[in-house]
């Protein structure tokens, strides 16, 4: 995730199918699938092993 938050355009792939394109803040606002994965990286962040 952190290699394509600076990326201009995201595709979101689902099954061989673009699910979702946009730029990153775009896609996070739009609560998608993009959003999710970014959401589950920040949470892994803080996990201490």
């Amino acid at each position: 995730m952190r290699t394509v938050s600076g990326a201009d355009k995201i595709v979101v792939l689902k099954n061989g199918i673009v699910a979702e394109q946009g730029s990153p803040a775009e896609l996070i606002k739009s609560g998608g699938i993009y959003c999710h994965m970014a959401e589950i990286q920040k949470q892994s962040e803080s996990w201490n092993m």
